[in-house]
């Protein structure tokens, strides 16, 4: 009995071990489980940190490379400003202060003496301003002689020299250095003047043309008028010669 006994307590002990390992795992699992769950969100929060730190550093290092492009870039349109500033437009001219002022007057017809300044320039010579100058006199000469006789048209009846210009018309000039577009140019400035004696001799010659034209004109008439006269006096001879005849032939 007392064997049976011993083999009972046995049986349910080892009954109890074995059903406590069995029992075990499904007991340590949850917590097991729990455990790595809470492994993997301290990993994923660690990434999610890292990430969040890299992308705040990439955040920082693209705002300070657009800060710096900005700085680039402002300073670039400062330096091509102050490069535009310092270079002077094309047209704009820049006159020395030994420019005398008389360069500037306009036409003045109201005294006894017409006068009119030419300008010729900014050119790249002198010589360049000489040659542009005589051409610019003789356009400014010929509209004031179509002016003063108060005729449309050339003035061909009128004929002067460059010289002539120079020894009769010049009263002053003046050649002097100006900056334009920032580079040093010429010009080459003349007032020419028209005095009682000048303006008399232009309308004399104008009226000379005039008598001339009339002349040429009334020959031309008379011219006409001869041969007019000459044919008729030929039809009134072969007209009375047929008379003659006829009359001869009734006697």
């Amino acid at each position: 009995m007392s064997a049976l006994s011993n083999m009972t307590w046995w049986l349910g002990t080892s009954g109890a071990w074995v059903m406590l390992a069995i029992a075990a795992p499904a007991i340590t699992a949850p917590a097991r489980a729990d455990e790595a769950r809470d492994e993997v969100v301290q990993q994923s929060d660690t990434v999610s940190d890292g990430s969040i730190s890299e992308s705040s550093g990439s955040t920082l290092v693209d705002s300070e490379q657009s800060d710096s492009n900005q700085v680039d870039s402002d300073l670039a349109e400062s330096v091509s400003k102050s490069g535009e500033l310092s270079v002077p437009p094309l047209d704009h001219v820049e006159y020395p202060s030994s420019r005398p002022d008389w360069v500037s007057n306009k036409p003045d017809f109201s005294s006894s003496s017409d006068t009119i300044v030419v300008v010729a320039g900014p050119c790249e010579t002198k010589e360049e301003c000489l040659e542009e100058l005589r051409w610019m006199q003789r356009a400014a000469i010929t509209t004031y002689i179509a002016r003063l006789v108060e005729q449309a048209g050339g003035a061909d009846f009128y004929t002067f020299s460059d010289e002539e210009v120079a020894g009769n018309l010049v009263a002053r000039q003046y050649v002097g250095q100006v900056t334009a577009g920032g580079s040093p140019k010429y010009e080459h400035a003349v007032e020419l003047r028209f005095d009682p004696k000048v303006k008399r001799d232009i309308i004399d010659a104008w009226k000379n043309q005039e008598v001339g034209d009339r002349l040429s004109a009334l020959g031309a008439v008379t011219s006409l008028g001869a041969v007019l006269l000459l044919c008729s006096g030929g039809l009134i001879g072969i007209a009375s010669r047929r008379v003659s005849k006829r009359e001869n032939a009734a006697s």
